[in-house]
């Protein structure tokens, strides 16, 4: 059970409901809003963040109860968890179509661990707009008049990692994931010389060779664990104000991402 001394309280204005899939964090009017959806190991410890971030852009903001992240199972078990969190993200995506939140400017968050359950799920929903593609796509096998389209197979608008695990497609296990065009734009947050650098600088490497708009912060502070641990760790609200900055560029103003990658991160 996550110690109360290591968090520090949830943002003021927004509040927590319970839903099948984990929890959503929403202020008064999601009327427009976005949606972000968090995928971490420990959920429990994401409140911080998510009320951070549903005060701060504003957003509605789902974090994902998963019984497996994926990280060091078998590649099975690893699908199987990909699966689970694509079915949250739809059920997410009903629950923001209900409040009024728009589910297609859909924002995905991985932490620790389940950094790679996002990576390929924003690989597998990666796709161009229905408008700059005459032909349908029908690789899932899903057909044209899928009612979850409506609802929750939307392409990640924005992806940000935090302090990705040893799985994730930076590591040597991971080097054979395809990563395919349309893929979004990726903010990666690690600390310098910490657990995660050599994993997160060999990703943010693959992805701009990749040609994908990625950034990679190597903090010298907040050291990895601030998302989890916010009390403990300091300036741990610099990551979040990070966080918060890099969705809000892509889902207020027009953006500059594509163009300049380091003007929308500052």
């Amino acid at each position: 059970m996550s110690s109360p001394l290591l968090h520090r309280r949830a943002a003021r204005g927004v509040r927590r409901t319970s839903a099948d899939f984990g929890a959503l964090w929403r202020g008064t009017d999601t009327t427009g809003q976005p949606l972000i959806v968090i995928c971490s190991s420990r959920p429990a410890a994401m409140s911080w963040l998510a009320s951070s971030l549903a005060a701060g852009l504003p957003a509605l903001v789902a974090v994902v109860r998963l019984t497996d992240s994926g990280a060091e199972a078998d590649a099975t078990s690893a699908t199987e968890s990909v699966g689970a969190f694509d079915r949250a993200v739809t059920e997410a995506a009903r629950a923001a179509t209900a409040l009024g939140a728009d589910p297609a400017r859909l924002g995905i968050v991985g932490e620790g661990a389940a950094a790679s359950v996002a990576l390929t799920l924003a690989a597998a929903r990666a796709k161009p707009d229905a408008d700059d593609s005459d032909e349908s796509d029908d690789s899932d096998g899903r057909g044209d008049n899928d009612p979850n389209d409506e609802f929750g197979r939307h392409p990640v608008m924005r992806l940000a990692l935090i302090s990705p695990g040893s799985s994730s497609w930076g590591s040597a296990a991971g080097s054979a994931a395809v990563i395919p065009p349309f893929f979004p734009p990726t903010l990666i947050q690690f600390a310098r010389g910490g657990s995660a650098a050599q994993t997160s600088t060999a990703l943010e490497q693959r992805l701009s060779a990749a040609g994908v708009a990625v950034r990679g912060t190597d903090y010298q502070a907040p050291r990895d664990g601030w998302a989890t641990r916010s009390r403990a760790v300091k300036q741990s609200t610099r990551g979040a104000n990070d966080l918060v900055a890099f969705f809000a560029r892509g889902f207020g103003a027009a953006s500059t991402f594509h163009v300049i990658p380091g003007w929308d991160l500052h």
